[in-house]
């Protein structure tokens, strides 16, 4: 990191490396200091810090720091990032944005990575009540790893994650039926 000192993507791409050998203290620290020197001008950087403070370790989220980092994404390069900002809508619990937004990221994703958004939409809709839309979109997510025969282990893991997650989140939705 001397040689580059103020790139929040090797501090982010360490504690990766941190996180696979277990080595969970030296992951956040370095995920504290991706955001120490975060760019504005970054947007990659902006989009990847947002996603590490939404959905990694509870030690390291921080939801509304990430919506800060997201708000900075520019309107011209908002569809890119749709799914992080759906993710960190859902983080901070303004679940009918979330819903638009990932439905967006959804259509837009042309079916290459539809669990990151089915996952995060059956949590979403269970937060608001809606079962029957909460539960379409679990079984499409679980449909969706089932055709997945080259997933990278850590993005497996990160869905594991998600889909465990959201089964917790519909059991409540379920029992306040």
């Amino acid at each position: 990191m001397a040689a580059y000192p103020n790139a929040a993507v090797f501090y982010l791409e360490r504690a990766d490396a941190y996180e696979v050998l277990g080595k969970f203290a030296e992951a956040a620290a370095d995920v504290r200091s991706a955001d120490k020197v975060v760019s504005d001008k970054s947007i990659l950087d902006l989009n990847n810090l947002a996603w590490r403070l939404t959905t990694g370790r509870p030690e390291v989220r921080n939801p509304t720091r990430a919506l800060e980092l997201v708000n900075k994404i520019g309107a011209a390069q908002r569809g890119n990032y749709l799914n992080t900002i759906g993710v960190v809508q859902y983080r901070n619990e303004l679940y009918p944005q979330a819903i638009k937004t990932l439905v967006e990221s959804l259509a837009t994703g042309k079916g290459t990575a539809d669990a990151y958004d089915l996952y995060f939409l059956a949590m979403a809709y269970g937060k608001v009540g809606d079962l029957l839309k909460a539960q379409a979109s679990y079984l499409s997510a679980s449909l969706w790893m089932l055709k997945q025969t080259r997933l990278p282990a850590h993005a497996a893991e990160e869905l594991r994650r998600f889909r465990q997650e959201a089964e917790e989140v519909l059991r409540k939705a379920e029992g306040k039926k």
